[in-house]
């Protein structure tokens, strides 16, 4: 679409941006003393040296882990080489390997396979190297010994590449330390850290960021990763040869296996490694174990089975009975622990009879019928498993857990090319706060959490400070400089996805700090900003604005005619504060509310302000009238003043119609001063509004499932997490409909849209951990560790409980249909399985639910492995209409802070007719 993508031009000086208000409105045109004035103060801010926050030290932004690293002992290369080509296994006495983030957040064989498909092949075709193409199938072996090759010509000489920053580009030799440190110059990347790696076409917008033609820059790569401060970073570099990039792509991808391998078997080694591992600790004088010794074993793991458990599988493997286990009988010991009879008895019904092989076959109709695989599909898997005949029941295992969870975006055509307004937008409520609303912590901290999560919609409330412009919430929280908001905003907008950034601000503060503000977002967001949908005859798509920043800011202010703030009408506070019909006085939980009359002031936004605003925020007067149907404007209600409206039946067509062109945000009411979220968060969403902002801080079951409904990756990839932050709307919800014609368009809708039939086995979990009940069982000491395990897990009885969340106009279908095999109901959408007693290791229920849903799109399943004292052992939100068909392993989360918990999964079959 030519001319609908628009970048704003290199600014010029603050003086030449700030003097062009003179041709602005009457209340700024001739006042050119208290301008002077403004500027004069205004420059003073800058000059104030500790009021800047230097986030780095130097041009590159690397001096944190550089610090951390000049901490360890250079002389001891036993740490660097600490995972070695012989050593998978890590002691875990001695490992302190990170394990918060989940390995499958890494780079995975089926992400090779994407990035080749779409980059290496083809460029390989036309490259004048004698290395053959077919020699960059991932799955072939020839590919594995060049991946060797690569590793080792990298750890000896290096590869040049041009590593580039903001300020230049710089070449460097890259080299390989002990396996585990990329090295240029005097800084390091280890392994353990990379999230992601992009190359090529896919980190266009990273090339784009600083300003490299595509003919230099056609051969980029980008390492994403993660310092132990939990930040994210990214290196950019670029390279003349093609074969370099490929080299050290395939070099960090091999690296990233082998970290992959190290850690898995850590966790959840393979019966020979954590055989002969334990066996070798053995006391060399008795050479034997006794069931003491086993659960010392066991407890180090953080095995959640019981002591019963652990015993009776100790009596199976004791085949002379003599309460001692030698090698063989410990390795037939490990082996059944480590069993996955679910796997089992899906491949003994499958499998040819009286034979331990599937066919080819049998495998084929398996995946086609079952795993609703197509051909292509079938075709790489074969490859990847390097399958030739008849298939094992490891590798059929392999492939099972191996298989991706949800539907990937990037692989329907065209997702991402609709008119922006056609997506709800991964939004957050008073992004600053880390707590609740009142007296409560500001910090970058949470701008930088809900960027890395793929939040496309930021908030930031704007006040006057004592040197400047400051974030906070009124006067009620703590502050931080702009300054220091908008460098982090600019340093984060794009690391995880490349799509558009919304950052909305409530202005708060005076002429002189609007000022201010102007030079702040022309400094940082310079390139950047996307500043007018005025002349745009259709509204530009997310794939138009990648990497553009949209301001959004609020049209208030006496020289706009008749268009003033955006809040409810004669309220006093931003739109995102509705303290409409609170008692002020009153005391909740210990808190008083004392609003002072700095917090109630409103001020007008200067015209310069909001030249630099794509979305212009305007107060509500209704859905007809004329600034309603600008394509630049949007509409902000709170949550209890949308649900009023709603209320009315004509009135909400009028937000239908409204929310199918034109932007609409949602927040959380101010009652919620706790940062609690909305109950009814689906509601928004099947009228169409774009930006629902939740309280990402508060992980209340409103946040869950909004990061549910964002949870789509962006490409078919296991191991792939992120999404981009857009999710398309459902069909009936993208084509313009006149009110008048909206009650025949869904009285055919309804007709239509007849009720699918969901069927979900719930079949097992797999490798839950033990809970942590006490601070003092973190203790190292190895001798009390077989006594702990005893005290924890005298029983262990496991139940996983499941709930159905939906839209209103789906709860009836829903709750008719509900139905459960090996469960029961505990309300009208919930239910549990029945305990599971002593293996926690892999608990299995074979339990079944089944409903109909006439709304996928709007139906969320909660999934919730406890115990049976109610200790959650992990959990996991979905939305329905994301997950593939067949057998699925679900990975499960931390009832408190959402992150994944390593290994841990609930196993799952998903059918649908």
């Amino acid at each position: 679409m030519k001319g609908i993508k628009k970048f704003e031009k290199r600014v010029g000086s603050f003086n030449s941006s700030t003097s062009s208000s003179q041709n602005s409105s009457k209340g700024v045109k001739n006042n050119l003393k208290l301008k002077s004035k403004y500027l004069h103060n205004s420059f003073k801010f800058f000059r104030k040296k500790d009021e800047i926050l230097e986030l780095h030290n130097n041009e590159d932004g690397y001096s944190t882990e550089r610090s951390m690293l000049e901490n360890i002992d250079s002389s001891d290369e036993a740490s660097k080489n600490r995972v070695s080509d012989s050593n998978f296994l890590v002691d875990p006495d001695l490992s302190n390997l990170s394990l918060s983030s989940s390995i499958e957040d890494r780079l995975s064989l089926s992400r090779a396979n994407f990035l080749y498909k779409n980059t290496a092949n083809r460029l390989l075709a036309s490259n004048t190297s004698s290395t053959k193409s077919q020699e960059f199938e991932p799955s072939s072996k020839v590919l594995k010994e060049d991946m060797m090759s690569f590793v080792e010509e990298l750890r000896q000489s290096g590869i040049t590449l041009y590593k580039v920053s903001k300020k230049k580009k710089v070449a460097y030799t890259f080299c390989l330390i002990g396996n585990q440190l990329i090295n240029w110059k005097d800084k390091y990347i280890d392994i353990s850290w990379i999230r992601d790696v992009r190359v090529f076409d896919e980190a266009s917008n990273y090339r784009e960021q600083f300003n490299i033609s595509i003919e230099q820059g056609k051969n980029w790569i980008t390492i994403i990763y993660q310092i132990p401060t939990n930040k994210l970073k990214a290196l950019h570099c670029f390279s003349s040869k093609r074969m370099d990039i490929i080299k050290f792509y395939q070099s960090i991808f091999y690296l990233m296996q082998r970290k992959h391998k190290s850690l898995e078997n850590l966790v959840v080694p393979s019966i020979d490694e954590f055989t002969n591992f334990h066996w070798q600790k053995v006391d060399s004088t008795k050479k034997r174990l006794n069931l003491e010794d086993v659960n010392s074993i066991c407890a180090k793991y953080d095995m959640l089975s019981s002591t019963k458990y652990i015993k009776s599988i100790f009596n199976q493997a004791d085949a002379n009975k003599d309460g001692l286990l030698n090698y063989s009988e410990f390795y037939q010991f490990v082996k059944i622990l480590k069993s996955r009879k679910d796997i089992e008895k899906i491949f003994n019904d499958i499998k040819w009879e009286d034979s331990e092989f599937l066919s080819m076959r049998g495998l084929e109709n398996f995946m086609k019928d079952v795993q609703n695989y197509n051909d292509c599909e079938y075709i790489e898997m074969v490859k990847q498993f390097e399958i030739e005949e008849n298939v094992d029941f490891p590798t059929f295992k392999s492939i099972l857990e191996n298989e991706s969870t949800f539907h990937d975006s990037v692989s329907v055509d065209g997702y991402y090319d609709l008119p922006i307004t056609s997506y709800f937008i991964s939004s957050s409520h008073n992004t600053y706060l880390r707590g609740a609303q009142i007296a409560d912590e500001s910090t970058i901290e949470s701008y930088i959490e809900v960027l890395q999560k793929g939040c496309r919609c930021v908030e930031v409330d704007v006040w006057d400070g004592e040197n400047g412009p400051v974030v906070t919430h009124g006067v009620l929280t703590s502050s931080i400089s702009l300054k220091n908001v908008l460098e982090v905003i600019k340093k984060y907008a794009f690391v995880t996805t490349s799509f558009p950034l919304i950052v909305s601000f409530e202005v708060h503060c005076k002429p002189e700090n609007q000022y201010i503000m102007i030079y702040l977002i022309k400094e940082y967001f310079n390139g950047y900003l996307y500043t007018s949908f005025k002349d745009q005859t259709q509204i530009p798509s997310p794939n138009d604005l990648k990497g553009n920043i949209l301001i959004k800011l609020t049209k208030r202010g006496k020289i706009y005619t008749q268009q003033t703030e955006q809040t409810e009408d004669d309220e006093v506070f931003s739109s995102d504060d509705d303290f409409s019909g609170i008692d002020m006085s009153r005391h909740d939980s210990g808190i008083k509310f004392n609003i002072t009359q700095k917090y109630k002031k409103k001020v007008d936004i200067l015209p310069e302000l909001l030249e630099l605003a794509a979305i212009h925020g305007i107060k509500y007067n209704n859905f007809q009238w004329p600034e309603s149907k600008k394509i630049e404007h949007s509409f902000s209600f709170s949550e209890n003043r949308f649900n009023k409206m709603a209320e009315n039946f004509v009135t909400r067509l009028f937000i239908d119609k409204h929310n199918r062109r034109y932007f609409m945000r949602i927040y959380p009411h101010a009652l919620r001063y706790k940062s609690g979220n909305f109950n009814n968060i689906i509601d928004f969403w099947e009228l169409g509004v774009q930006m629902v902002a939740t309280n990402w801080q508060t992980n209340d079951l409103g946040q869950c499932i909004n990061l549910a409904m964002f949870a789509q990756p962006f490409i078919d990839d296991k191991s792939s997490e992120w999404s981009s932050g857009y999710v398309l709307k459902p069909d009936f919800l993208l084509p313009k409909i006149k009110v008048k014609e909206m009650r025949s368009f869904y009285k055919k809708f309804n007709e239509n849209n007849l009720p699918r039939t969901y069927t979900i086995d719930l079949i097992s979990c797999y490798i839950l951990k033990k809970p942590v009940q006490n601070k003092s069982i973190m203790s190292n000491d190895k001798e009390k560790l077989g006594t702990i395990s005893q005290i924890l897990n005298p029983d262990v009885e496991i139940v996983l409980e499941f709930e159905i969340f939906t839209n209103k106009n789906n709860e009836n279908t829903l709750i008719e249909s509900f139905q459960t095999l090996n469960a029961y109901k505990v309300d009208k959408l919930k239910g549990q399985t029945l305990l599971y007693k002593d293996n926690g290791l892999n608990p299995i229920w074979n339990a079944k639910i089944i409903f109909e849903t006439k709304y996928p799109y709007f139906t969320f399943l909660h999934f919730k492995v406890r115990t049976k004292e109610h200790i959650c052992l992990g959990e996991s939100y979905i939305k329905i209409s994301n997950l593939k068909m067949g057998y699925r392993h679900l990975s499960l989360g931390d009832s408190k802070t959402s992150e994944k918990i390593p290994f841990s999964k609930l196993f799952l079959k998903t059918s649908c007719i």
